[in-house]
């Protein structure tokens, strides 16, 4: 998520910089903004894939992990009066 934001932010503040600028400056400079605007959305597409497609923060459960979620599923219905009897 922290990747997504900080693209957006950096995508936001291109385009908002690039809006201000072709309404205040001659039209050879505006090209060069525009320019930049459109790596800016590159770059945050390619960051928006990477992110998304990247495998941070994943952890493959065990065996053991499974039991003790089993067992607290098993508490909580005992605790609950509901269960298979």
């Amino acid at each position: 998520m922290a990747g997504i934001t900080a693209t957006l932010g950096l995508l936001y503040l291109v385009e908002g910089a690039t809006r201000a600028m072709v309404a205040h400056y001659p039209p050879a400079l505006v090209a060069h903004v525009r320019e930049i605007s459109q790596i800016a959305n590159i770059l945050a597409v390619v960051s928006w894939i990477v992110v998304i497609l990247s495998p941070w923060g994943e952890q493959e459960m065990t065996e053991e992990d499974l039991r003790k979620i089993e067992d607290a599923f098993a508490r909580i219905e005992a605790s609950l009066g509901v269960g298979g009897d």
